[in-house]
Parts: structure tokens; C-alpha cells; sequence
């Protein structure tokens, strides 16, 4: 939620930064409103939502794994380091990083324990979450302009 009030209010105050900052990805996609980032956030809610009732269903979490473990990847590194260590301030969704990691990293850990997966499975498990997770992401942050046409749409009917 923290992403979704502050994100493009952010990314528009630091346009002019980006001459200065070489980096290799935008954050936040190409997402220019409000309206456009929630419908991006609310589809990975759906997504992780969907992963975690299969896993329920089906009593195979291994999918629910890889995804938890992309989660904190993406909390770690996108969140916690690489962006704000690049801009060298805050940028949205640090804070919710911040009190969300250590929660996932504790069910990370507990999972792997009481499920007992092989050291394969195990893998091969973490590689596919983290491999789709990511995937979903970067496809994400290209969305933008399609939500904001889809969303316009909707509000011309």
C-alpha cells in the first residue's frame, strides 16, 4: 500500500534526478497514475493469492515456496538495497520492506522445515517460484500504459 500512495508522486520528483542516476531499470515500471499502479498491485495480490489457495488445495506448496522466496528477493534486493542504495534516500515501499522481510524469512525457514523437501525439489521449487515471480514482475512494469487505457475505458462506459 505504501507504493500505491507514494510511488508516481515520487517518481515524479525524481525525473530530473535520472540524468544524474545511471540506472537500468525504471523503478515503478512505466506506471504514470495512481489508479494504474493499484490495478499492477492488486493482480500480484491475485497472483499470490491464487498460488498460496492452489497450494492449500492441493497440499503441494512448492510453487507457494518459490513465490515467498521471490517475495523476499524482491523485498531484499529491489526494496531494500539496490533502488535505495542507487537514489541514496527513501523510496517507496523501503518501509513496508523493512517490516515485512523478517516475517517472510521466518515462514520461509519454518516452511522448509516442516515440509522436508529433497534438496531437488527443494530447488528446483525455488528456481520456478523465484523464475515466475520474477517474470510476473518484469512483464508488470511494462503494463502500465495498457492499465491506464483499460482503466479509461472503463471510466468512458
Amino acid at each position: 500500500m505504501e507504493e500505491i500512495i507514494f510511488a508516481i508522486e515520487w517518481k515524479k520528483q525524481e525525473k530530473g534526478m535520472k540524468k544524474y542516476i545511471k540506472c537500468g531499470f525504471i523503478p515503478f515500471g512505466n506506471f504514470n497514475d495512481t489508479p494504474s499502479l493499484a490495478l499492477g498491485v492488486y493482480e500480484e495480490l491475485l497472483l499470490l493469492t491464487l498460488v498460496s489457495l492452489i497450494g492449500m488445495w492441493t497440499g503441494h506448496y512448492e510453487l507457494w515456496l518459490g513465490f515467498l522466496l521471490g517475495n523476499i528477493v524482491h523485498l531484499i534486493f529491489v526494496h531494500g538495497m539496490l533502488t535505495t542504495l542507487i537514489y541514496r534516500r527513501y523510496v517507496p515501499g523501503l518501509v513496508t520492506a523493512i517490516l515485512t522481510v523478517i516475517p517472510c524469512c521466518v515462514i520461509f525457514l519454518k516452511a522448509i522445515k516442516l515440509l522436508q523437501y529433497s534438496p531437488l525439489k527443494l530447488t528446483i521449487s525455488l528456481v520456478v517460484g523465484i523464475g515466475i515471480a520474477m517474470l510476473n514482475l518484469k512483464v508488470l512494469h511494462q503494463c502500465g500504459p495498457f492499465f491506464e487505457r483499460l482503466l479509461n475505458l472503463k471510466d468512458e462506459n
